[in-house]
């Protein structure tokens, strides 16, 4: 009642009614939780935190608000990790909100905020070092051609220039040295692991925004799987949006975005885009949302507000309200 997930009677109910799974089911979508109605264990256990573990959560999101731009922009991108979503603001309205894919454990998508300055349409991928010799280099050794039946090539590095080696030209050893000698880039087309548009912020990370191959993912409540870039559920209508922000025509922006070819737009206007962590936020109506700590980034700043004594005079304080009000209720 206090939180407003349950708006039936104030008495004491030993049943599963209507009114009770109704408030259930808003619980579990305010926690991320699939939305059944069912007391099942995760619900029950998100069910079972203290009033005090909940204002942690929200002081941890404060300070983390504290270390925002003072500025976000007033066309923006925030793209919240934990909670696997992305919203393009143009003013108070948000223009759109979709679905993500960020990265998983071993490979978290950074925080920062930069200004998105390209659009490119039939992108190619250059391959980082990484993923090339963990990935692609021993798929290369178990099935040889595989590289090129999915559409790779390989460059050389000559007179600072990025030349491709036909494969039939690399040395016989080429994919079995301790380090690949060659950088593996991907050709524009169906099979581009990028997919059919990226958005680039030109940052320090590397990091983007893209269309990608695995559309399944998406049907998944949690999506950490990337190597660290944000691949987007809806990337053609993303990449129009911020063309016709910056005063392309629909039209204009459709026909650049179905090109074949790997074309770039360079947006007149930068439009801010803010990668971001917060576990605890306020949806559009108001109401508290919580979100699983994907990346267990809370504990230390929970830590750091201790050690300061900051964490505990907020939480006290505003524990103490909350306390007095649920006493008043006379549950």
């Amino acid at each position: 009642m206090e939180t407003g997930d349950f708006s039936g009677s104030s008495g004491v109910n030993y049943t599963l009614d209507d009114d009770f799974k109704e408030a259930v089911v808003r619980f579990q979508a305010r926690h991320h939780l699939d939305a059944t109605g069912d007391l099942n264990e995760s619900t029950v256990t998100a069910m079972n935190r203290t009033v005090y573990e909940d204002i942690e959560s929200v002081v941890v999101s404060l300070e983390r608000w504290r270390w925002m731009p003072r500025n976000l922009g007033e066309k923006r991108v925030i793209t919240n990790v934990p909670d696997f979503r992305l919203r393009l603001y143009d003013g108070e309205e948000a223009v759109t909100d979709m679905a993500v894919v960020v990265g998983k454990t071993e490979n978290r998508t950074p925080l920062f905020s930069e200004s998105i300055k390209h659009v490119v349409a039939a992108p190619t991928w250059t391959v980082p070092a990484s993923i090339a010799n963990k990935e692609l280099v021993p798929l290369e050794r178990e099935n040889p051609g595989y590289l090129e039946r999915n559409n790779y090539e390989m460059l050389a590095w000559k007179d600072n220039k990025a030349v491709v080696v036909p494969f039939d030209e690399l040395p016989a050893d080429a994919f079995y040295r301790d380090k690949l000698r060659y950088t593996i880039r991907q050709k524009a087309g169906p099979k581009n692991a990028l997919g059919a548009v990226k958005i680039l912020m030109p940052n320090e990370y590397a990091i983007y925004y893209h269309d990608t191959q695995a559309k399944s993912l998406f049907a998944k409540d949690e999506r950490a799987f990337s190597h660290g870039c944000v691949r987007l559920h809806e990337p053609q209508k993303m990449a129009s949006l911020l063309m016709q922000l910056d005063g392309v025509d629909p039209a204009r922006s459709e026909h650049f975005l179905a090109s074949k070819k790997t074309s770039w737009y360079n947006l007149d206007n930068p439009i801010n885009s803010h990668i971001v962590y917060f576990t605890t936020f306020t949806d559009e109506n108001g109401r508290l949302q919580f979100r699983n700590d994907v990346y267990n980034y809370d504990e230390n700043i929970t830590q750091a507000l201790q050690d300061n004594s900051l964490l505990s005079i907020i939480a006290e304080e505003a524990g103490r309200t909350l306390l007095a009000d649920i006493d008043s209720l006379n549950l």
